[in-house]
C-alpha cells in the first residue's frame, strides 16, 4: 500500500536535498517544452534509500502496529474476563449454597456443632460465616477487573504516545496516523475473530 501510494512524508524536503539551480533549469525547460510542470520538477541530490524512504508516507506503519497489538490485547483482556464470569456462575450452579446445605442439615448459619469426644468432653468449633466467603469472591473478582482493565490502558496510551510523536517528529501527516489506526484496527479485530473461532 505504501509503495502504491507513495505519499510524500512530511520532511521529504530534508531527505531530498534539491539543488536549487538545477531545479529552476528544469523548471523553465519544462514550461517550455509542455507549458506546465510535469512529476518531480526538481533534482534531489540526497541519499537514494533515504529518499525512497520519504516516499512512503502513507498509512503510518508504527501506529497500524501499535494499534493491532492493543485491539489483541483489548480483546484477550476482554475474553479472560468474560471466561472468568462463566467459570463463576458455572461454580455457583453446580454447588448448593451454603444456607440450603445448612437448613437441610438443621445446622446454625453461624457455628456447626462438631462432636469430639475425648475423655466424656463435648465441644464445638465455630465456623466461618458464609458471608464472609461470599465478600471474598466479590473481593477478587473486582481484583481482577481493576487488573485487566489497566492492562487495556496501558497499550492504548502507549498507542497513543507512538501516534502523537510521529506527528512530531515530521516523520507523518495526520491522516497517515488515522490510516494506520484503521488498518491496525481492523487487522486486531480479525485476528482476534480467527482466534476466536480456533479455540
Amino acid at each position: 500500500m505504501k509503495v502504491t501510494l507513495s505519499r510524500l512524508r512530511p520532511d521529504f524536503l530534508s531527505r531530498c536535498l534539491p539543488d536549487l539551480k538545477e531545479t529552476k533549469r528544469i523548471h523553465e525547460m519544462q514550461l517550455r517544452q509542455h507549458g506546465f510542470l510535469t512529476a518531480y520538477p526538481y533534482q534531489c541530490t540526497g541519499d537514494d534509500s533515504i529518499i525512497r524512504e520519504g516516499r512512503l508516507s502513507f498509512p503510518s506503519g508504527h501506529s497500524s502496529i501499535s494499534m493491532w497489538s492493543t485491539t489483541v490485547c483489548i480483546g484477550f483482556a476482554a475474553l479472560a474476563a468474560i471466561s472468568h464470569r462463566k467459570r463463576q456462575k458455572n461454580r455457583q450452579s453446580s454447588h448448593r449454597t451454603i444456607p440450603q446445605i445448612e437448613e437441610q442439615l438443621s445446622i446454625p448459619s453461624t457455628f456447626s456443632s462438631v462432636e469430639h469426644s475425648s475423655k466424656d468432653a463435648i465441644y464445638s468449633v465455630p465456623r466461618k460465616p458464609a458471608y464472609f466467603r461470599c465478600e471474598s469472591n466479590i473481593q477478587s473478582g473486582s481484583t481482577l477487573s481493576l487488573i485487566l482493565t489497566v492492562a487495556s490502558l496501558l497499550p492504548l496510551l502507549t498507542t497513543c504516545f507512538i501516534a502523537i510523536t510521529r506527528i512530531v517528529d515530521h516523520r507523518h501527516h495526520p491522516s497517515d496516523i488515522f490510516g494506520g489506526i484503521t488498518v491496525g484496527g481492523l487487522s486486531g479485530l480479525w485476528t482476534l475473530l480467527l482466534v476466536y473461532h480456533t479455540i
